[in-house]
């Protein structure tokens, strides 16, 4: 009986031994979160040139940590459930699914955010269009490509983590996040500058992202309603 007691002993123990250590090597990673700070304090002079930059910058932060949540929170529970499979390529219509709504609550964020903006510039600043279209430009080319370069991220680390018998809903919003409020900050920022340096060709590229993401977003949008 005692044996019996002590094998189960070491058997919690050993878990809640692996748990521990999964959830504080996850949560450490936030602390490469002061990197995100420090981008946007180094560039603060070209965020001041444009008075909605400041209102924006922190909704995006805040739309890109809800959807990363949801997107890792549903990749975990399938992994788990096997819904989901733990490859890149010819994975389950549910998997899909999910990149497709995950795209559109991206396109539909970033709607409002523009609106946001639009509105905070033409009441306060009272500015009118070239500087609205700057907003929607730089708000959909931000939201597309940090969707470009975390989505794929995340999904990486929960194949990583499921493989390596780590537990995704642990592991995985701890480091994308972190991962998330870099990468945003660089490219918020590298956009800003794009839009103080000017020249037709970086504008077009610009409204290629904006128009190419609404358009894929409309598009999954009627195809998976």
């Amino acid at each position: 009986m005692w044996r019996t007691l002590h094998n189960k002993w070491l058997a919690w123990a050993g878990t809640h031994a692996q748990g521990l250590i999964q959830s504080t090597s996850a949560q450490a990673f936030n602390l490469l979160g002061l990197i995100a700070g420090s981008i946007l304090a180094s560039s603060i002079g070209v965020l001041n040139q444009f008075p909605w930059g400041m209102l924006v910058f922190p909704g995006l932060l805040s739309v890109r940590g809800a959807i990363g949540g949801l997107f890792s929170g549903r990749l975990s529970t399938g992994l788990h459930l096997g819904t989901i499979q733990p490859r890149l390529h010819n994975n389950t219509a549910e998997a899909y699914q999910l990149f497709s709504s995950i795209i559109v609550l991206t396109a539909l964020s970033a709607t409002l955010l523009s609106l946001g903006g639009v509105i905070f510039q033409v009441l306060v600043e009272g500015n009118g269009l070239p500087e609205s279209l700057e907003i929607i430009q730089a708000v959909y080319t931000s939201m597309a490509l940090s969707l470009a370069t975390i989505t794929p991220i995340t999904f990486t680390v929960s194949i990583l983590s499921f493989e390596r018998g780590w537990d995704p809903d642990v592991v995985v919003y701890a480091i994308t996040s972190t991962s998330a409020d870099i990468l945003i900050s660089l490219i918020f920022v590298s956009v800003m500058r794009s839009l103080l340096q000017g020249g037709w060709g970086v504008a077009f590229l610009r409204w290629m992202v904006t128009l190419g993401f609404i358009g894929l977003a409309i598009w999954l949008h009627l195809e998976n309603r």
